[in-house]
């Protein structure tokens, strides 16, 4: 059995890392409490800014997507016109992988 020294120094250190523990506990509710606090008033300032701006972006829309056509016709043509490509050699392509697989048909006598 131990000795009542190293009883007492176990006990000690239990109470220590109790103590402690309590301190790191609190220390983690005060960040949280914190952090939810800065969120709070983050929030409140991006909303807050977002609605003062939402009536200028409402009347920039339009003008901004009458720009990006303009300027942008020959690369937005392009996209479009390879997305039409890809489509469809997606959609025949096993009706050519059948048709290689078959190879060329003999003629019949």
């Amino acid at each position: 059995m131990l000795h009542t020294t190293e009883v007492d120094e176990l006990a000690a250190r239990k109470k220590l890392l109790v103590m402690e523990s309590e301190l790191n506990r609190q220390a983690l509710q005060h960040e949280t409490a914190r952090i939810q606090e800065n969120l709070a008033r983050w929030k409140e300032n991006t909303l807050g800014a977002g609605r003062a701006a939402y009536p200028w972006l409402l009347a920039a829309a339009p003008v901004a997507g009458w720009l990006v056509t303009r300027k942008a016709g020959r690369v937005t043509g392009f996209i479009s016109k390879a997305l039409i490509g890809w489509r469809l050699i997606k959609r025949f392509m096993p009706l050519v992988s059948v048709l290689r697989t078959k190879g060329p048909s003999e003629p019949s006598p």
